[in-house]
């Protein structure tokens, strides 16, 4: 939620901007130690720690062929941002701001449960609905209006099976 890395994303190119990690991380309880905190920290954490803008871009699935030009092109475009290069080559800007989204709750698979239907990446869920079911039928229902984020319906137990976030404003 920093207005300096929000310029600095939009930059980049993306329609979606997705911030919130550490601290739905932090709500989940799951953290026991100071050593689990350093574990925890990846490049963005750690640039961060130190003062550098750091952000996440993601590109696309790794079979999706249009990923590695999503790749390029912010790289070029966080060139231009700082001043690096000046590539007038690039497509101008929409002007349109990218939606935030802001992640607020980590789902972790602690049994055989399974998914009502196979989300997609950022696909809507409304308030209520049901997100995933435990091996016990008992659901996980969707805490507001938000949206479904990295699903993953085959992940080990124990690990991130899905996260949720809802659109907020820059």
């Amino acid at each position: 939620n920093n207005p300096k890395e929000h310029a600095f994303a939009s930059a980049l190119g993306p329609r979606t901007l997705l911030t919130g990690w550490a601290e739905a991380y932090a709500a989940t309880g799951r953290k026991t130690t100071a050593a689990d905190d350093e574990e925890g920290t990846g490049t963005i954490e750690y640039a961060r720690r130190h003062g550098a803008i750091a952000v996440n871009i993601e590109c696309g699935q790794h079979k999706d062929p249009e990923a590695p030009h999503v790749a390029e092109r912010a790289i070029r475009n966080a060139l231009n941002y700082l001043g690096i290069t000046n590539d007038t080559s690039l497509p101008k800007a929409s002007g349109q701001k990218p939606r935030i989204v802001t992640v607020t709750h980590v789902f972790y698979r602690d049994d055989e449960g399974t998914f009502p239907k196979p989300w997609k990446h950022l696909e809507a869920a409304k308030k209520g609905e049901p997100l995933a079911f435990h091996a016990d039928g008992k659901p996980i229902a969707a805490p507001a209006d938000g949206f479904v984020i990295m699903p993953k319906a085959d992940c080990p137990i124990g690990e991130e099976w899905f996260y949720f976030g809802v659109e907020t404003s820059q």
